[in-house]
């Protein structure tokens, strides 16, 4: 996870600890002083104080280190912040803030709890114009809408043109509410993908993430919530709609997992019989909060945080994650105890992946893909798809040296201000799973 999902881009984690704000809540007026208080000590700095404005349950998800690269990656896009020019009331007890920074002004939206707390912030304003990559040909290809699953999320199929039937590809999100392009900032990879490759011969369906089209669905079901309901159900269904999909042809279908989506991707094809193969893009292999745990150290090092402050909040996560691996972990643990202040049937559901025994017992055709640059999930995680699946004659990997978490390319330590710079997923990337999808393999 990076900054903006940790907060800017409100999570999973804040959609199950906070839930929806309640009618009762403090009055306007003091919701705009609470509000004008975090983000101009946000601006200047004070992270410490500012965590400390949010809720105490989001406070147990952010790192002063997170925070201060969230702001950063707001400075990164819009140049430095300047004043807050205005205010007015959103949906239900949101407040839109607008700020004027050195090169925007930006609406940002503020989301309070039922208590007065704030859970989230995140931009408000429209979505930046999406420039193709110059792999995608949009003369080559059409797309139309569709509604997957259950409860009809909003998708979409990117069809090549010509003559058929094409192979296809099911896009799986990661983690926190991803929309069908994946965005993180001005950066759409799914979109980056569905375009490059029906621009060779590839039919695409992407689709919103059930925790941002349908986040009241996933609140109501409380602490029955697992990756089931957030991603698996979901995902296969898409993979049935593709199948079924005129144009498509359905002994060729496979299903493309990034980071969260990579992780579940084994277990997904266990209950799609009509999946090919399935193509890992830097899926971990580790624990989730093993993971949790490593981020916070980087994130922290990368940002020079003092050691001591550094070493305690780490502490801190690795009590979390120690809690989510004792015997005793039970459907009735605290969420507060637990990495995220996730509810721990959450995290007892997770017990039961293991991506690369998984993915072998299928006997399918596996691609694995990693960035060198990728903080987020690591080599390490690679390796140890290569020592799982050792031996398997239908698995290939590929690892790119100059890749961040999002595919794009970069130098030096990845940050999450990394993010917010305009960029696409690497040609060679699109190249790549094109020419295994349709019969070759990565170099």
């Amino acid at each position: 996870m990076t900054a903006s999902r940790l907060l800017l881009a409100a999570t999973l984690a804040t959609t199950l600890a906070a839930g929806v704000p309640a009618e009762a809540a403090p009055d306007t007026a003091a919701r705009q002083r609470l509000a004008k208080t975090l983000l101009t000590e946000w601006a200047a700095g004070d992270v410490v104080h500012v965590r400390a404005l949010f809720s105490p349950r989001v406070q147990a998800l952010i790192l002063p280190a997170q925070l201060k690269a969230a702001w950063q990656q707001f400075e990164q896009r819009f140049g430095r912040f300047q004043a807050i020019t205005g205010m007015r009331s959103g949906q239900g007890d949101d407040l839109i803030v607008t700020c004027r920074f050195e090169n925007a002004t930006q609406d940002l939206l503020v989301r309070f709890d039922r208590d007065g707390h704030v859970f989230a912030v995140q931009g408000a304003g429209p979505a930046a114009t999406y420039a193709p990559p110059s792999y995608a040909d949009p003369g080559s290809f059409t797309e139309r809408e569709v509604v997957v699953g259950p409860l009809d999320l909003p998708g979409t199929i990117t069809m090549p043109k010509g003559k058929g039937p094409f192979p296809a590809l099911v896009l799986v999100h990661g983690s926190g509410p991803n929309d069908r392009d994946e965005s993180i900032g001005p950066n759409k990879p799914f979109k980056d993908l569905a375009w490059g490759l029906a621009s060779r011969g590839v039919a695409v369906l992407r689709y919103d993430k059930r925790t941002k089209a349908r986040p009241a669905e996933c609140v109501r079901l409380g602490d029955r919530f697992t990756v089931q309901e957030e991603v698996i159900e979901d995902a296969r269904a898409a993979v049935r709609l593709l199948a079924h999909t005129p144009g498509v042809d359905a002994t060729r279908v496979f299903l493309l997992g990034h980071s969260l989506g990579g992780y579940l991707a084994p277990r997904i094809a266990e209950g799609a019989p009509e999946l090919a193969g399935l193509v890992i893009m830097a899926g971990p292999v580790r624990p989730f909060e093993d993971l949790l745990v490593d981020q916070a150290r980087y994130l922290g090092q990368v940002d020079g945080m003092p050691r001591d402050v550094l070493d305690q909040q780490v502490r801190d996560i690795q009590r979390r994650a120690t809690r989510v691996k004792a015997p005793d972990l039970s459907p009735l643990t605290a969420s507060a105890s637990l990495p995220l202040g996730i509810p721990a049937p959450y995290w007892l559901d997770l017990r039961q992946v293991h991506p690369p025994q998984t993915a072998r017992a299928l006997g399918k055709p596996i691609l694995v893909l990693q960035g060198e640059r990728d903080y987020q999930v690591t080599t390490a995680d690679f390796e140890l798809w290569k020592q799982g699946l050792e031996g398997a004659s239908v698995a290939s990997y590929r690892l790119y040296p100059a890749l961040n978490h999002l595919f794009q390319p970069g130098t030096g330590l990845c940050k999450p201000a990394e993010y917010q710079v305009p960029g696409h997923v690497l040609p060679e990337v699109v190249t790549d799973v094109a020419g295994w999808i349709r019969g070759g393999d990565a170099r």
